[in-house]
C-alpha cells in the first residue's frame, strides 16, 4: 500500500471502497511508525480505527470486525503499537487507555 494512498485516505473507517481490513490496517500502523512525525492527524484516524474496532461486538460487522479476525498474536501486535501510541503521546491518553485495554483484554 502506497504512502499516497494513505495521506489520500487519512481514516480508515471512511474509505468508501469495501476493503480488506487484515491488509489496510497493518499498513496504516505502519505508516504511523514510520511517519511519526508527520502524520499526526492519519495516526488519530488510526488509533480511533482501532478503538471502534476493540469496541465492536458484532463479528458479523464487516467494517468493525478486525479485531475478531485477528489471532491471538496479531492482537498482541496491536496491542504493542497502541502501547507505543501511548508512550509517545500520540492520542488522547484516556482513550488510548481505554482502547489497550479493550484490545488486552480480547480473547
Amino acid at each position: 500500500m502506497s504512502d499516497s494512498y494513505i495521506r489520500k485516505n487519512k481514516n480508515i473507517l471512511w474509505v468508501n471502497d469495501k476493503i480488506d481490513l487484515m491488509a489496510h490496517v497493518p499498513n496504516y500502523m505502519l505508516w504511523c511508525l514510520k511517519n511519526r512525525d508527520e502524520g499526526n492527524l492519519i495516526c488519530d484516524y488510526t488509533i480511533s480505527a482501532l478503538a471502534e474496532f476493540g469496541r465492536n461486538k458484532n463479528p458479523k460487522d464487516e467494517n468493525l470486525n478486525f479485531k475478531f479476525l485477528c489471532n491471538k498474536k496479531q492482537k498482541e501486535v496491536v496491542s504493542r503499537f497502541l502501547n507505543w501510541c501511548y508512550s509517545n503521546v500520540l492520542c488522547h491518553e484516556e482513550k488510548l487507555s481505554r482502547t489497550i485495554k479493550r484490545w488486552e483484554a480480547s480473547p
